[in-house]
């Protein structure tokens, strides 16, 4: 899951792969994570896009799709649930910290 972040990922097939069925793939990985399969391959994704977002010439649209959310109104909205800020306000603290001298604590 963490090398395939920008591509789709069809967890049905992931359980198939690995010989269980997606029930028990996504029980034993809820018990194991605390999180749905779906859920932390978000997580993911948001850790992707905040890791793009400090990059000065990366467009929000552009550090969506890198971390393969395929509409970036979806991916704002994510974003900002996940991480309680916008993108836009994400990469405005990140080039803050970085002018100061110090790392993105949020």
């Amino acid at each position: 899951m963490n090398s395939q972040t920008e591509a789709p990922l069809d967890l049905q097939q992931l359980a198939t792969e690995l010989g269980v069925s997606y029930t028990w793939f996504r029980r034993a990985f809820l018990r194991h994570t605390g999180l749905s399969p779906y859920q932390y391959l978000l997580q993911l994704k948001v850790a992707r896009a905040r890791r793009l977002l400090t990059e000065p010439n990366m467009t929000i649209q552009q550090a969506a799709t890198l971390s393969g959310f395929e509409s970036e109104q979806y991916f704002c909205r994510l974003f900002k649930k996940k991480t309680g800020i916008t993108p836009g306000q994400w990469r405005h603290n990140s080039s803050i910290s970085d002018t100061n001298g110090g790392g993105v604590n949020l």
